[in-house]
């Protein structure tokens, strides 16, 4: 089971999921190649050789980033591991400077909490897995 964290467009301002209104459709938040770009800038070692699929490997934990359009309209990041690979995506997300979700807290990607939603999301899995996930 990976963590998962979206980066889209969302309504400025919002606290919660629930402000987001049920007919709000997000719009392209920018270029494939620009977000690969970017990426790479936080991440050099990150492996792009296929431009929908982005991988990035440490020792103890893997992320995978989905972008299935030129045009993007969510970027998605599917980690597996340990919490050093949550520190990369919150840089990631703080350095392009958008809004996202993510499978934790309240559903609002904020930096500065993901560590201990995190732990609480890994706290979850293992709960339902019945015993821990090794990374």
């Amino acid at each position: 089971m990976s963590y998962s964290i979206w980066i889209q467009d969302l309504p400025a301002c919002i606290q919660s999921l629930d402000d987001i209104p049920d007919d709000f459709l997000p719009g392209v938040i920018g270029e494939r190649s620009d977000f690969i770009q970017r990426i790479i800038e936080v991440v050099p070692f990150a492996d792009f050789t296929d431009p929908s699929r982005g991988l990035i490997d440490g020792s103890d934990f893997s992320i995978e980033i989905e972008m299935n359009a030129e045009q993007v309209e969510t970027c998605n990041f599917s980690l597996w591991g340990s919490s050093v690979g949550i520190g990369l995506v919150a840089g990631i997300v703080e350095y392009l400077h958008l809004p996202a979700l993510h499978s934790g807290g309240d559903g609002i990607f904020r930096p500065g909490d993901v560590a201990i939603d995190f732990k609480r999301w890994q706290e979850y899995r293992d709960q339902v897995a019945g015993e821990p996930v090794a990374p």
